[in-house]
């Protein structure tokens, strides 16, 4: 998908419940404005769905938690939170977000590498907030890994659950203003027993293998994909024809850790 100077935004209507929200991620899939068209015998690699044009509004903030385990893998609520966080939990593993992000899409300093589908790239998060609407990645040569943190049950980080990444499959005006592909062009690629590295910000390397890699419809059950018990990670990108605006068909690669 594209920012909305080179693509047709698709004003897609919100639900409360997780089925609608996840049916966001998979309907919002605009191609790339004359870029290679990613059919489903051909990789794909790039951030992949497209933001709306509808504004989101920030969450109600909540008061700082005294818990190592429930901060883990979160954004912090406030600086004084993530100050004890590093003074009683260095040993664990925290995305670096800074407070006062809001909605904004910021890298917390991991990289997500699979050598065999051409990826080694900068990972920055992006909060799902309470209306359910999940934002297009910015940037097309990036990852961009939703927190899911105020759906229980769903998505999570390299420490529980299942992280859910996504990435462009190509662009239209992005290589000296022309079209090329874009970072998870190469992921549809991906087949079982395909592996990948997970590198987060304080050193930890976690390992991945490929479970399952497939196209879906866009009205498939995207909830269940991205449940915590799902996969370990899961990366969606777009494939099939491109018609209309957008891709007709989502790939979705489950991995398990090793």
């Amino acid at each position: 998908m594209r920012p909305a100077s080179l693509a047709p935004r698709y004003l897609l209507s919100v639900s409360a419940t997780l089925t609608a929200l996840a049916l966001l991620m998979a309907v919002a899939c605009g191609g790339g404005d004359g870029g290679p068209a990613a059919t489903p015998d051909q990789g794909a690699s790039g951030p992949d769905i497209e933001a709306t044009s509808t504004p989101v509004p920030e969450p109600t903030p909540r008061p700082n938690r005294a818990d190592c385990a429930a901060i883990q893998g979160t954004p912090y609520e406030s600086d004084a939170e993530r100050d004890w966080f590093g003074a009683n939990c260095g040993s664990l593993d925290s995305p670096a977000v800074p407070a006062g992000a809001g909605n904004a899409q910021v890298s917390i300093g991991d990289r997500l590498v699979i050598a065999s589908a051409n990826v080694n790239t900068d990972v920055s998060r992006s909060t799902v907030p309470s209306s359910g609407q999940m934002a297009d990645p910015v940037g097309y040569f990036n990852a961009v890994w939703y927190d899911f943190s105020g759906w229980p049950g769903h998505g999570g980080y390299v420490n529980a659950g299942n992280m859910v990444l996504s990435g462009h499959v190509d662009c239209g005006k992005c290589i000296n203003g022309g079209p090329g592909t874009a970072v998870f062009w190469s992921v549809r690629n991906l087949k079982a027993g395909d592996t990948a590295e997970y590198r987060t910000a304080g050193g930890k390397t976690i390992s991945y293998v490929v479970t399952e890699s497939k196209a879906v419809s866009p009205a498939s059950d995207f909830a269940a994909i991205v449940a915590s018990g799902t996969a370990d990670m899961t990366l969606i990108t777009c494939t099939g024809s491109f018609s209309g605006g957008e891709y007709n068909l989502r790939h979705v690669v489950a991995f398990k850790k090793v």
